[in-house]
């Protein structure tokens, strides 16, 4: 795949499975020493870059090759979207995590 997918395409790829792998690093870290202080909100935080669906934008814009201008895709309400995205694909998922949410 790293013949097949080119710039812009790769480098959000890479970009976001950086922040897949820290995200699930500090989600494994919660799992053992869960913060007494969690809420929906820092959860969904955590969840964003552990659930995957940022790399599926990634595949779906090279798949479709769309080319989208990096200052479209950084802008405040573009980013806004894909969160509010990420968060229902991870409220569809949180009945399987519920051990983190006090």
């Amino acid at each position: 795949m790293l013949n097949a997918i080119e710039d812009p395409y790769w480098s959000s790829l890479v970009r976001n499975n950086i922040l897949l792998a820290e995200g699930m690093a500090k989600e494994a870290a919660d799992r053992e020493n869960p913060d007494p202080e969690m809420t929906l909100e820092k959860y969904m935080r955590i969840r964003r870059d552990t659930i995957g669906a940022r790399q599926l934008f990634d595949l779906g814009r090279w798949i479709y090759e769309i080319d989208v201008p990096c200052e479209v895709l950084t802008h405040p309400n573009i980013v806004k979207i894909e969160d509010l995205f990420v968060d229902l694909v991870s409220l569809a998922n949180v009945g399987h995590h519920t051990y983190m949410i006090t």
